[in-house]
């Protein structure tokens, strides 16, 4: 199945520590190049991550976000210093009956004095919210995954949209060719009735005409295209990752197309040659951004 290297997918998960939410981006790229933005919480998790993306995603420049909110029943803790507590309240007791003041010690002076309760997140296991982030990150991959293989039919229809142009336009090629021998054996034959007392015309034009069929000759380099584009059409139906493999086609037939138009002798065969490049450009683009 065609798939491109282009999506965007965003995953969430939550559990007694907290929230978690996963973002994956992609975007073209010869190799696999990941990388990983994680809270300090989930760096120790960082080769799990790791491992887990490219055996889901095997070419592309690969972003991914994990966000971490603190907002569970067990993320985070409140400690009261009683022995501190007591020092206060008997400091305020003291201080009453030195001054002979009047009222007693309420609750609300103990809690807000400094260091009597105070409030610390709980280290956290990494490996206790794997299962967590592992869910919000293959939520996040499968809809990178729905994405890519949305705009991958879509660059599947366009490349065999393509291919058929290239095709129709080779077959003309290919048709041209006598045509352009013809040709050239009319205006030889012109040229050489001009001269009068000339022997053996038939023999030397034969000659001549021999060596120009023979120069301007593509049928090996048109057998060759033909053979790539049936290569490039199997290669497009297969189901694992083929963007290296379209990417070594389409190079193969941008050198024979080259080789064609080199040789080319004839002006609608060089305009033949000139659309088929055309499409083989724009073929190859739409290959960089296959996985």
């Amino acid at each position: 199945m065609l798939k491109s290297m282009t999506g965007f997918g965003q995953g969430k998960s939550s559990d007694k520590y907290g929230r978690f939410v996963v973002e994956v981006q992609t975007v073209n790229r010869k190799h696999l190049e990941l990388n990983l933005n994680l809270p300090k919480d989930l760096i120790p998790l960082e080769n799990d991550i790791r491992n887990l993306v490219s055996a889901s995603l095997s070419r592309g420049k690969i972003n991914v976000y994990v966000g971490f909110d603190r907002s569970g029943s067990q993320s985070r803790a409140v400690t009261i210093d009683f022995d501190l507590a007591r020092k206060y309240y008997d400091a305020y007791a003291k201080l009453k009956s030195k001054f002979n003041l009047s009222g007693g010690v309420d609750l609300g002076s103990l809690i807000n004095a400094k260091n009597v309760v105070q409030y610390e997140e709980i280290q956290l296991s990494p490996q206790a919210v794997m299962k967590d982030v592992k869910k919000a990150l293959m939520e996040a991959i499968s809809r990178v995954d729905q994405m890519r293989i949305a705009e991958g039919r879509v660059i599947y229809r366009d490349l065999k949209k393509r291919l058929k142009t290239i095709t129709s336009d080779v077959r003309h090629v290919e048709k041209l060719m006598p045509k352009t021998v013809a040709e050239f054996e009319r205006k030889l034959r012109e040229r050489v009735s001009e001269f009068d007392g000339e022997k053996d015309n038939a023999e030397r034009i034969a000659k001549e005409v021999g060596v120009f069929a023979d120069r301007i000759d593509v049928s090996e380099e048109i057998l060759r295209l033909e053979s790539h584009v049936g290569q490039f059409l199997g290669t497009l139906d297969k189901k694992e990752p083929v963007g290296k493999t379209l990417d070594f086609i389409i190079q193969e037939m941008i050198r024979e197309t080259n080789t064609i138009g080199s040789k080319a002798n004839n002006v609608e065969i060089s305009k033949r040659v000139i659309n088929i490049k055309s499409e083989l450009e724009k073929i190859r683009e739409q290959v960089q951004n296959i996985e």
